[in-house]
């Protein structure tokens, strides 16, 4: 079934498996702010239904509603008139491959979320995502927009009744939704802490409710300022003081890793929690303080690259590609049940080397320069001197390991920047 989509308007298309029960109780959702209309098209083996939702206040990107909802209609009759010559008898209905899935991603149009939808895209799943585009962007779905088994609704995680839908309905989760990057955490802690933790409690709820297996999607930043370098799994966790804003997204994503855990032990959910450590690659971007977009952006332009602090801590780097197929891959493996895995590289290097990685590859003539934190940020932030996971309970369960190193992907990143 084609997949219509409308990017400039906030308009939801859901092709099927979503019942038309289903489809209702998404039109409740839509309450006092929102007109919906639902539409049944029936055909003599399938059912194509779709719900319209409609602001009644914004316009995007210049484009009347009304005109995007005609648009709409006209490319989704001409759709349904180009089918209607194959149609065929229930008895001829094709059985559904058991090796594809049905799937809900979370915060599916970020940066990490937009990658995960495309490899699922490409090894035949239908997936169906829920992004607020508070820190994700329709671009990074650019590339697959007009996929077939492709469904995009713009929503909260924290409205409970959309999220039932969708869950309902799927084979499993990928829960990436959250407030990320230390800009935003610095300067809305309260979104922080409502959206990771409440919106991942409202999840889990629902996965519970109808049994479905889900990836929460954790980070290196529960380590806190633990020195006990690398990283394990069951190390102790040494947060700072709740006086500095940045530590709340850290709490705010154990929090989320207790109550999965718990959803496990107390009603044997299946749940797969990964902490992610400093992914990068094309699509990041550096508006919420992630640093190697950041970087490139400057040397791009020539300009000095603002070295946060002292440049001596270090970090590690992992393409997106490499961690995607990690998550997926615990997500087959009934040994990962129940258990925290660390995903990440474990190349070390220090932001000043990193600075120095990017030039070169840039060719950049506008060389460094070291900004105070209380400069960049407007607040005293808190830093971890090292962050290097210990991978081995990963690589043991699945035979992960990233693969593409640090200069390659520099190279991606730089590549993807100039394209845009």
């Amino acid at each position: 079934m084609k997949h219509t989509w409308t990017p400039n308007c906030p308009t939801y298309f859901l092709p099927v498996p979503y019942s038309v029960l289903s489809l209702l109780s998404l039109a409740n959702v839509a309450g006092k702010d929102a007109r919906c209309t639902v539409a049944l098209k029936l055909s003599y083996w399938y059912t194509d239904a779709y719900v319209e939702f409609v602001d009644n206040e914004n316009e995007w990107g210049g484009l009347s509603h009304g005109r995007a909802r005609d648009s709409m209609r006209s490319r989704r009759a001409r759709s349904l008139r180009g089918r209607r010559g194959n149609r065929q008898p229930a008895t001829h209905s094709p059985k559904k491959n058991p090796l594809i899935m049905n799937i809900l991603v979370t915060g599916g149009a970020g940066f990490i979320g937009s990658h995960l939808v495309g490899k699922l895209l490409v090894e035949g799943h239908q997936v169906a995502i829920i992004d607020n585009l508070s820190t994700g962007s329709l671009e990074n779905l650019q590339s697959i927009r007009d996929h077939a088994d492709l469904t995009f609704v713009h929503g909260d995680i924290r409205e409970g009744d959309l999220v039932q839908m969708f869950v309902k309905e799927c084979d499993c989760i990928f829960h990436l939704a959250a407030a990320v990057g230390v800009r935003l955490i610095a300067e809305d802690p309260v979104h922080t802490i409502e959206t990771n933790i409440g919106g991942t409690e409202i999840v889990l709820k629902k996965a519970n409710r109808f049994g479905k297996k889900i990836f929460l999607a954790s980070t290196s930043e529960v380590y806190g300022k633990s020195e006990a370098v690398p990283f394990r799994e069951e190390d102790d966790f040494v947060l700072g003081s709740t006086a500095f804003s940045r530590w709340s997204y850290a709490c705010s994503k154990a929090i989320d890793e207790f109550l999965g855990q718990a959803y496990f032990e107390q009603y044997g959910l299946n749940v797969v929690i990964g902490r992610l450590f400093n992914t990068i690659g094309p699509r990041q971007t550096g508006r919420y303080g992630m640093v190697v977009p950041r970087f490139v952006q400057w040397a791009l332009r020539d300009e000095p690259i603002q070295i946060y602090g002292t440049g001596r801590q270090t970090r590690c780097f992992c393409y997106v590609g490499d961690v995607v197929e990690g998550v997926m891959a615990l997500m087959l493996t009934k040994k990962a049940a129940g258990k925290v895995f660390n995903i990440g590289s474990t190349d070390e290097i220090s932001i000043e080397q990193l600075a120095d990685r990017v030039i070169e590859v840039t060719g950049s003539q506008g060389g460094k320069t070291h900004v105070s934190y209380q400069d960049a940020y407007g607040r005293s932030i808190e830093d971890m001197m090292r962050r290097v996971p210990c991978t081995d309970r990963i690589s043991e369960t699945i035979g992960w390991e990233p693969k593409t190193p640090l200069e390659e992907i520099l190279k991606m990143v730089v590549e993807y920047e100039k394209g845009r």
